[in-house]
């Protein structure tokens, strides 16, 4: 969460609503993963857990591929 912050992810995710918005971060704790839900964001991964990010991407753009049909 160092390139933007949650205000300007807010603007973002209304937007684009069905864009899955994936957040990383070094080092979150329960408060930043609270407030990057809050803010729209799918989920909020370490960089290094690729696996988790590829499936929070995968499973929105599933959605949104299903809201577009």
């Amino acid at each position: 969460m160092e390139a933007a912050s949650f205000a300007e992810l807010q603007p973002v995710s209304r937007e684009f609503p069905y864009v899955s918005i994936v957040c990383m971060h070094r080092c979150a704790d329960e408060e930043m993963w609270a407030a990057a839900l809050d803010a729209g964001a799918s989920d909020l991964f370490h960089p290094a857990d690729t696996a988790a990010i590829m499936r929070a991407v995968s499973k929105g753009s599933s959605s949104a591929r299903a809201a577009a049909a």
